[in-house]
């Protein structure tokens, strides 16, 4: 069902050819931040999942914060486990491979922001 698009998403991020043909997904970025695209009832989203140190709750308070309403970037969900940090966003995939490019992005530099680097 998302073939082209799932073959778009990999040329427009360097992954290496094929390698977004089935879901759920995972890649890595940087090798330092893993993302998964995996199907919900509304489509595709995008997660990144990062490790949450123990008690760090201004970190979690701070995502929680930004979460939904940054100037001009991507509006995205957050989500947590008790050593995950989840930054979520919808996917059009109507939209195309480029906004999906544009979102890992987005969700890159929220997470930038939130750790400090």
């Amino acid at each position: 069902m998302y073939e082209q698009f799932l073959s778009d998403f990999a040329a427009e991020l360097g992954l290496e050819g094929g390698a977004l043909s089935a879901l759920p997904f995972g890649f890595t970025l940087d090798n330092r931040v893993h993302f998964n695209l995996q199907e919900n009832e509304e489509g595709l989203c995008l997660v990144l999942d990062a490790p949450l140190p123990p008690y760090a709750e201004e970190q979690l308070l701070k995502a929680f914060a930004c979460a939904g309403y940054l100037k001009g970037g991507a509006v995205f969900a957050v989500g947590f486990a008790r050593d995950k940090l989840y930054l979520m966003h919808q996917l059009n995939v109507l939209a195309g491979a480029d906004e999906a490019s544009s979102a890992v992005k987005t969700l890159l530099r929220v997470y930038d922001q939130l750790s400090g680097a």
